[in-house]
This record gives C-alpha cells, sequence and structure tokens, in this order.
C-alpha cells in the first residue's frame, strides 16, 4: 500500500495491491504515532527497511558499549539490525509475519511510504533489494517531477495574477483603497470562501466572513503571535474564540504588511464537516500490554470512523507560497511608499532650512538697513519729532515694497504698481500734482524693487519739504522706457519736478540723495544722474536689464487714490470724538502707541486686550462704537471676537502683517484691514472712515 503523509503527522493509505483474502486498508487514515519521529529518521536515511520474520528473537550486541568510543553502535544502515518490540507488536496485530519499507522521498523529507506485508516469513534476495532501492529512487525522482509540475503550473496561475494586482497598484497613491478596490483579484488569487483587509483599525470584506468585531480580536491575537504568514486549518483548536464563527472561518490564511499597529490580509476558508475512517481508534494507539510499564501498540485496526467539526480543507502549498510571495510584493510597495516619504520628508526639511536661512538672511539685511536707516535719520533729523517723521516715512517705503513683494510670493513687483503704492500719501495729502506716464509694463526683481521704493520716497520726500509738492501749482512728472544699448538694453525711469520754488544746486548732497545713490547704482550696478535747473529737480535712473524679471502683461496696477485734504494727526478728530474704540493687540509697544493717539484724537478707550479671552469678554459686554483687531494675538487668531463684533453688528478694521488674503476668512474679506506697520495717519483714516459709514446705516434704518 502507498502511504502518505499529512500535515498533522497521521497516514493516509492512497492505493494498495492485496490478496482478496487479506485485509484491505485503502482509504484508512493511521495517527502519527504509528510511525514515531526516529522511525522516520531511519526511514529518510534508509530507501529500504526489512523485517524478514516479525517472530524472530534478537541476538543482543556485545559488547552492549563500544569499547572505542563508550557508547552504543549506530546500526542505523545496518540491514541486520534489530526493530522495536512495540513495532513487532504491532505488526502481530496486524497479522503481518513479514514486512518491507520503501521509501518515498520529496525535497530532502519524507513523503511517504511503499508498506509491503506478508502473512508468513518471506526473505527478499539482496538483487531483488537492490532492485528495489533503484525503484525507490526512480518512484521519489517522478513523485518529485510530478508534484512540482503541478505546483509550477498553480505558481504560474499565481504569479500572473500576483502581476495584475501589482499592476493594479502601481498607480494608487494609498495602499490600503488599492487593495480595497482589487478584492475580487485578492481572492482570485488565492481562492477561498471570502477575503478581509485590516487597514488602520477598519475591516473591508469581500465574501462571507466573521464580524468586524470579531476580525478585530482575531487580528489582536495574530500580532501576539508575531509571524508574517500565517496558516492553518483549524482555527478554533489555536484561537477559542473562532469556535463562534468556525461555519465562516475554520481556515484562516493571514499575512501581516506593517509593524505595530498591524496591517493584515485575511483569507477564510469555511468548515468543512466530515467523516474520517481511522484504522481502529485513535484515542487508543497506545494501551499498557505485556512489557509492564512500556507502551504497547492497539490491538484492533477495524475501521473506525470520526465526525470532524470546525476543520476546513488543508491550505496548500502552493497557497501558502503564493500568500508569501504577495506579502514580500507588498512589503516593497510599502517601502518603497515610506522611502519615498522620507526623500519628499528630506527634501521639505532641506526647504524647510532654506527657507528659514532665507527668512533669517532677509530679516538680518532689514534689521541692517532699519539700523542704518535710524542712524541717517539721526543726522539728518534736527529734532525728535523730525527724526521719527523721517524715520517712519522710509520704514514704511520699504513697508509698501515688501506688500508687494510678498503678494508676488517675491517673484518681482510691478513698476507701475511700486510708483502709485510709494507716491499714493504725497498723492493724498498734497495739492500739487503728480503725474505718471506709464511706460512698458515692466517686472522688477525683488533687490531693484526695495531700492526704488527708497529712492522714489526721498524723491518724493524732498519734494513736499523743498520741491514741487510743498506749494500748491506745483507737479511731478514720472515715467519710463527702455532703450537698447550695445551691450544690452536698459531701463530708464525720469523724474521731473515744475511748478515750486527757484532750485539751486546744492553744495553738499543730503542723505537722500547718497540713499539713492547707494540704492541704485551701488547695489544695482546702475547710473543715476540729477538736474538742478531753476524750474525744479530732475533725476534720471538707468537700471541693468539683469534687474529686470520680465517684461510680460500682468494685471493692470489699482489707479491711484483720488487726493483728498491732508490730516493733523495732532488735533481732535469730530468722528473720533467720544467714540468707544474696542483696541485688541499683543504688541506692548504698538498698543501704546495707539492708546495715546486715540485719546489725542477724542477717543474713549476700551481695552486694551492683548489675548484672545480678554477680547471676547469686552467684545461681549463692553459698549463700544468701533474696534481694532490685531489679526494675530500671541499664535491665536483673533477671529472668534470677530465673530462677536459681526453678531452685534459692531465695525472694525483688522490689522496684521500677514497678506489679507492667505488668513482672512472669505466671511470678513470685505473688512478693511490695515497692513503694518502702518501709519497712524492710515489708522485715523481708517477709523473716521467706519464710524462715519456706521452713522450713515444707522441714520437710513426705518
Amino acid at each position: 500500500m502507498v502511504y502518505r503523509f499529512l500535515a498533522d503527522g497521521s497516514g493516509l493509505v492512497d492505493a494498495e495491491a492485496r490478496d482478496p483474502e487479506a485485509e484491505g486498508f485503502l482509504g484508512l487514515r493511521f495517527p502519527a504515532s504509528d510511525i514515531p519521529r526516529q522511525a522516520r529518521a531511519l526511514y529518510l536515511r534508509n530507501w529500504l527497511r526489512l523485517i524478514p520474520n516479525a517472530r524472530y528473537r534478537p541476538a543482543p550486541l556485545q559488547p552492549v558499549l563500544n569499547p572505542t568510543t563508550a557508547r552504543p553502535l549506530d546500526m542505523s544502515q545496518s540491514v541486520l539490525r534489530s526493530v522495536s518490540p512495540i513495532h513487532l507488536e504491532y505488526l502481530g496485530n496486524m497479522g503481518v509475519a513479514a514486512s518491507m519499507s520503501i521509501s518515498l522521498v520529496r525535497q530532502g523529507q519524507l513523503w511517504g511510504l511503499i508498506a509491503c506485508h506478508h502473512r508468513a516469513p518471506l526473505f527478499v534476495p539482496t538483487r531483488l533489494r537492490v532492485a528495489c532501492e533503484l525503484f525507490a529512487e526512480m518512484a521519489s525522482l517522478r513523485l518529485e517531477t510530478q508534484l512540482t509540475t503541478q505546483e509550477l503550473e498553480g505558481k504560474l496561475g499565481a504569479k500572473q495574477i500576483l502581476e495584475d494586482l501589482m499592476l493594479g497598484l502601481a498607480n494608487e497613491s494609498d495602499l490600503p483603497s488599492g487593495l480595497r478596490r482589487l478584492l475580487p483579484k485578492l481572492l482570485e488569487f488565492i481562492p477561498s470562501g471570502a477575503v478581509a483587509l485590516w487597514f488602520n483599525g477598519q475591516a473591508t470584506s469581500l465574501g462571507p466572513t466573521p464580524a468586524a468585531a470579531e476580525i478585530a480580536g482575531l487580528v489582536d491575537w495574530l500580532h501576539s503571535r508575531d509571524e508574517g504568514i500565517f496558516a492553518t486549518e483549524n482555527l478554533a483548536a489555536l484561537y477559542p474564540l473562532a469556535a463562534d464563527f468556525a461555519d465562516l472561518g475554520s481556515g484562516l490564511l493571514a499575512l501581516s504588511l506593517s509593524n505595530p499597529p498591524r496591517d493584515y490580509v485575511l483569507w477564510f476558508l469555511p468548515e468543512q464537516t466530515r467523516t474520517v475512517t481511522w484504522a481502529g481508534n485513535p484515542d487508543k494507539a497506545m494501551q499498557g500490554g505485556e512489557h509492564g510499564g512500556r507502551l504497547s501498540p492497539r490491538g484492533s485496526f477495524a475501521a473506525w470512523q470520526q465526525e470532524v467539526h470546525q476543520q476546513s480543507r488543508p491550505w496548500l502549498q502552493v497557497e501558502i507560497g503564493a500568500a508569501r510571495s504577495l506579502r514580500m510584493a507588498l512589503l516593497e510597495v510599502v517601502l518603497r511608499r515610506i522611502d519615498l516619504v522620507a526623500r519628499e520628508q528630506a527634501e521639505a526639511k532641506r526647504r524647510e532650512d532654506f527657507l528659514m536661512a532665507e527668512l533669517d538672511h532677509r530679516v538680518k539685511n532689514m534689521l541692517a538697513t532699519i539700523h542704518a536707516l535710524v542712524g541717517q535719520s539721526q543726522i539728518s533729523g534736527d529734532k525728535v519729532a523730525g527724526f521719527l517723521a523721517t524715520f517712519e516715512g522710509r520704514l514704511q517705503a520699504m513697508s509698501r515694497a515688501h506688500s508687494l513683494l510678498t503678494k508676488s510670493r517675491w517673484d518681482g513687483v510691478n513698476l507701475l504698481a511700486l510708483i502709485n503704492a510709494e507716491m499714493a500719501p504725497y498723492i493724498e495729502h498734497s495739492n500739487a500734482m503728480v503725474a505718471i506716464a506709464a511706460g512698458p509694463t515692466v517686472v522688477l526683481r525683488p533687490k531693484a524693487a526695495l531700492a526704488l521704493s527708497l529712492g522714489l520716497h526721498e524723491l518724493a520726500t524732498n519734494a513736499t519739504k523743498y520741491g514741487a509738492l510743498s506749494r500748491p501749482g506745483g507737479h511731478v512728472q514720472i515715467e519710463w522706457h527702455t532703450e537698447q544699448r550695445p551691450e544690452s538694453p536698459i531701463l530708464v525711469l525720469q523724474w521731473r519736478e515744475t511748478g515750486g520754488p527757484p532750485v539751486t544746486a546744492p553744495e553738499t548732497p543730503g542723505f537722500g540723495l547718497t540713499l539713492i545713490e547707494s540704492s541704485l547704482s551701488y547695489e544695482l550696478g546702475g547710473t543715476m544722474q540729477f538736474g538742478f535747473p531753476a524750474e525744479g529737480l530732475t533725476c534720471s535712473v538707468e537700471m541693468p536689464w539683469d534687474q529686470i524679471a520680465s517684461v510680460a502683461e500682468l494685471p493692470p496696477p489699482p489707479p491711484p487714490p483720488v487726493p483728498r485734504p491732508p490730516t493733523a494727526l495732532g488735533s481732535l478728530s469730530a468722528e473720533l470724538m467720544g467714540a468707544r474704540i474696542l483696541l485688541v493687540e499683543d504688541n506692548a509697544l504698538l498698543a501704546n502707541s495707539m492708546v495715546r493717539s486715540l485719546k489725542m484724537w477724542g477717543a474713549v478707550l476700551v481695552g486694551p486686550a492683548p489675548r484672545l479671552c480678554a477680547a471676547i469678554q469686552l467684545a461681549e459686554a463692553a459698549e463700544i462704537d468701533a474696534a481694532i483687531l490685531d489679526i494675530d494675538l500671541d499664535g491665536t487668531l483673533v477671529w472668534p471676537a470677530a465673530e462677536v463684533l459681526v453678531a452685534r453688528g459692531i465695525p472694525f478694521v483688522l490689522a496684521s502683517g500677514y497678506e489679507a488674503s492667505l488668513v482672512v476668512p472669505p466671511s470678513l474679506l470685505d473688512r478693511p484691514v490695515l497692513n503694518k506697520p502702518f501709519t497712524l495717519v492710515e489708522l485715523r483714516t481708517a477709523l473716521e472712515g467706519l464710524l462715519t459709514s456706521s452713522r450713515r446705516e444707522t441714520s437710513h434704518r426705518p
């Protein structure tokens, strides 16, 4: 009979050829204890084992211990060696007088046996034993070939499905989502009752699977085992809670995909209730016998049936191998994505470091520039008030240029927009006329924009103090054009004043002229030339083409503001007199400056509030006519307080160093915004506008 070993160590008779009068064993199962581990090791080392007469009396070997090694002699390769008396009794119980076993070996493992029995003693001649050994080798080779061919066919089919799975996942940005979409392919990859995915604490399944809570418990148990691949056809025997869903998942094949928390792919096989016919009761495989304290084999080999529950069909080795291949492929995907994320994080860190370095560089440059402005302004200012006005004006000029650069993400500034922004304060508070003759659309690089902003400010300040903007009827003309020079094109900007006091050339240039020369000539490599005709100052700036970012058409800049009467900062304000103004600001210096100004203008101060909680309390309970809200209060946004004011119908102006469109919620984009640093003139104008509009709306209400 051909006796095949099963996964649990038991044996099954797959085929037999016998005398009609002999007892048949075809289809019967034999417990693993019938052929113990030591006997199987001998079967693996020897192609044949012969017992010519199972009734023999063994002859003891003398001496018992080998005199050379002081150990028993190893007779594993001896044809004449004796066998266990228990095995002899086992053969006697079967009615066998002679036996020969031929080993079937596959991949270095004992696959099964060809067991030959005889009812009378029988000696097998040497020539026949040699032929049987050759037959054992050939049969094992043929068995190896046939089983390997079957497995190869299964592997090829699984490999094709695996390739389809990987192609399906190639364009997926998220592995769990891709696997969920490919659940049918996973069920085709390993044919089973159902398949489930467990990712990030959530179960997704196809087919009849246990409930999500049951899968969660199963995953916790699998995690405790810490196995990459786990397969069993009797899950309840290892995990007792599986008895509750044995009809759906008696068999389990699981592969893990990550470190804790574990992600899993789970295949389930349903219970396969069946009857197993044993050669005698397997529970009585060994009983006490004539050998006293030793054990002897069972005496009956009559068919004994057992009903098997909570078991599925066994998982095939090709299926377990396929699961292992899938796990390796998926882990490769996971590792690739981990590597990609790591590289992206490294790149983000590099960019962040570069950004911080660039920010640090710009801040330090700005501080150095401000330090220089302070020093030079002290030199040029005769009194404290003059110093403050000069310094504030230069700081505001740089702030306006920075705001324009921020809007463009520091790509560049439209020249017309820069001129409009820098000339706006003088157009608003002067009776003179400023004409801007727009030339070609030009975008300046950041460094050129900052330098030109200071230059325009100094020209306009000089014109306000001493030139065309100092008296009614004065006129300033600003225009620009490009010229083609032999070496490269250039941008030419011209400033021309008329209608002011008579002009004479200064004996020594002031700081303003020095600033223009250093900023535009020294820093940018351009040239500049002043003219001092009696009718008014002229200035011509030639800027090299490498300071031009582009000449592409951009959206037109906003029109310059309409001139309005100047505001006297030290005087009371009719609009602000008695108005209750809530001030929310976390910067002590700014808050003190605005407090002094509000009181000087006649307003009644509410606050100031440096924190959001205080701002909300005042916004909810205090009597308020208008408010000034700093957007960022030490890292906390002011929006909750703003929503309270909106609900109460109280107007307010937002103050921030941020670009408003980047941080202000859509519901508040219609609110006025003061970009820091702002002047007290801008603050007073904004508050007066709020109160005027609020009173106008109140007067029109029925």
